[in-house]
């Protein structure tokens, strides 16, 4: 009588997607840095995806051409379902029961892992074989915030039916400033420049903790933070809500615009990016299933510790530093200025007492709303402290 075959070892899935035209050579975010310094092993697979974007024939084709087609995966997400089922078949195809799966993301790649959190959720993953047949449900599921989601709904569930599904619960995710959804054009419509959204991405039951870090400097309002909401915790797309959980839900203010709090700027001047970094790693290591990290690398590398390697090869990292310099884009680049200009409603903004006539307003950099209860990295009030000139006017009813 054969004996039966011991379960296998569970081995974390990791997903790092990175932000709009992000890539390897170029200035290193948060999720580059975090991809380099995870350990790669038999047991803790990491699977990188390229900001959206990022394409090699926009590097040929010259630098205006190469920021054009950034704008398109801002703006309209352009090259988000590429990406996303690109993470979605490297999960497919290595998947077994038990896994664990962690996904992060800055920008419009937080976006993204929420998008990918969001597809398992609704669909979940599918056996190999199957995966070229998967395109067809992938939109069915992105047309479920649209006009009629009922029709969307059926049409998903009879997909369900021709695949071998399995539905994991996500452990974790890790988001730096998660970009609003992308811009859809909806011409006849009463308002014809919309922000679209996919389904499950604000909540998700299938995610069990979040931590999400925030920009408290950010002011362009192409980039208004996307939140997480926060609710039970299934385990899987379906559960009993007697025995769900609390998801487990972080939402943090760090000072620095959105390129500074990621981190997508030279090495010399990542000491913000740092910060955040550093907090998110502390918030892995508290985890009932924390990450292995190359911890020599991570001292060299995110705390600017010297050793005989940076000795001997003459690098330089910095340490995290809450001083380090702000980028802001409204000061560097006429274009983003001109786009504050463009009108909005009242009701669009995230400030509870926006009031102008007749009914609508210029942004004009205005500082994102943070709310009472919000929290504040002590990050951003030793900054104040030590920095006179910095004071964002959202943070001033805050002491600390």
């Amino acid at each position: 009588m054969t004996a039966p075959h011991d379960p296998l070892p569970s081995r974390r899935l990791i997903i790092c997607f990175d932000g709009t035209g992000n890539e390897i050579e170029q200035n290193e975010s948060n999720i580059l840095r975090l991809y380099k310094c995870l350990e790669h092993s038999d047991t803790q697979l990491v699977y990188y995806v390229p900001g959206v974007g990022t394409t090699d024939r926009a590097r040929i084709s010259g630098h205006w051409l190469e920021g054009f087609r950034e704008l398109q995966g801002l703006v309209f997400g352009q090259g988000l379902e590429a990406n996303v089922l690109s993470a979605f078949e490297f999960l497919c195809r290595n998947y077994r029961e038990g896994d664990i799966l962690y996904f992060f993301g800055y920008s419009r790649g937080a976006y993204t892992a929420r998008v990918l959190a969001g597809f398992i959720n609704q669909f979940g993953l599918v056996a190999p074989h199957e995966l070229h047949l998967i395109r067809p449900a992938f939109r069915i599921y992105r047309s479920l915030t649209e006009t009629d989601p009922r029709k969307a709904y059926a049409d998903l569930r009879i997909q369900t039916q021709f695949f071998h599904m399995t539905h994991p619960p996500i452990r974790f995710l890790g988001l730096w400033d998660t970009v609003s959804s992308m811009i859809r054009l909806r011409l006849g419509a009463e308002r014809w420049i919309q922000f679209g959204t996919h389904a499950s991405v604000n909540e998700n039951p299938s995610v069990q903790a979040v931590r999400h870090v925030l920009s408290i400097d950010e002011r362009r309002r192409l980039f208004r933070p996307q939140f997480w909401e926060p609710g039970p915790f299934y385990g899987k797309r379906k559960g009993n809500a007697a025995t769900a959980e609390d998801q487990d839900v972080k939402q943090v203010w760090f000072p620095g615009t959105h390129t500074d709090v990621a981190g997508s700027v030279s090495e010399a001047q990542a000491g913000l990016a740092k910060v955040s970094f550093v907090w998110m790693r502390e918030e892995l290591d508290a985890l009932d299933t924390p990450l292995a990290f190359e911890e020599e690398l991570y001292r060299r590398y995110m705390l600017g510790e010297p050793d005989t390697v940076t000795k001997e090869m003459d690098l330089d990292f910095v340490a995290p530093n809450p001083l380090s310099t702000l980028h802001d884009q409204l000061k560097k680049n006429w274009a983003w200025r001109a786009l504050e200009h463009w009108p909005r409603r009242n009701a669009d903004s995230s400030w509870p007492d926006q009031k102008s006539r007749p009914g609508w307003y210029r942004p004009r950099g205005q500082h994102r709303y943070i709310a009472e209860d919000a929290d504040i990295h002590p990050a951003a009030f030793f900054r104040r402290r030590e920095i006179k000139a910095y004071d964002p006017a959202n943070l001033r009813r805050f002491d600390g």
